[in-house]
């Protein structure tokens, strides 16, 4: 082969690779959104995430929507985080109690998780 056989074959696997970087990235995000709904239950984490990036902020003004925003992603960050489906965060706390009760730690749970019963 000759050398500009070479760098022509060579131009083309690059300029190929290259235009297939956005369609690469795209798929990139929407697996890891995928995997972030399968485990949370919700794709409410990476939205916030996104939005906050997006928009700059996650405070509201008043303190009392704030508040009460503040523990909808503390539900949903523990969902993923622990990769446990719980239905609210009651169920949370009253797991958290049944655990401080039995001497279960919070890592040991979410080891067994696939055999948790959150009920």
């Amino acid at each position: 082969m000759d050398s500009e056989k070479i760098l022509s074959e060579a131009s083309s696997v690059i300029s190929l690779a290259v235009s297939a970087i956005p369609l690469f990235s795209a798929t990139i995000i929407l697996l890891l959104v995928t995997y972030i709904w399968k485990r949370a239950g919700s794709a409410n984490f990476i939205l916030e995430r996104i939005w906050s990036t997006l928009a700059g902020g996650r405070e509201f003004n008043d303190q009392k929507p704030s508040t009460e925003w503040n523990k909808v992603i503390d539900f949903e960050r523990f969902k993923f985080k622990t990769g446990i489906r719980f239905p609210s965060s009651t169920s949370i706390h009253e797991t958290l109690d049944w655990l401080d009760r039995h001497g279960i730690t919070l890592e040991q749970l979410t080891l067994a998780r696939n055999y948790f019963d959150i009920q």
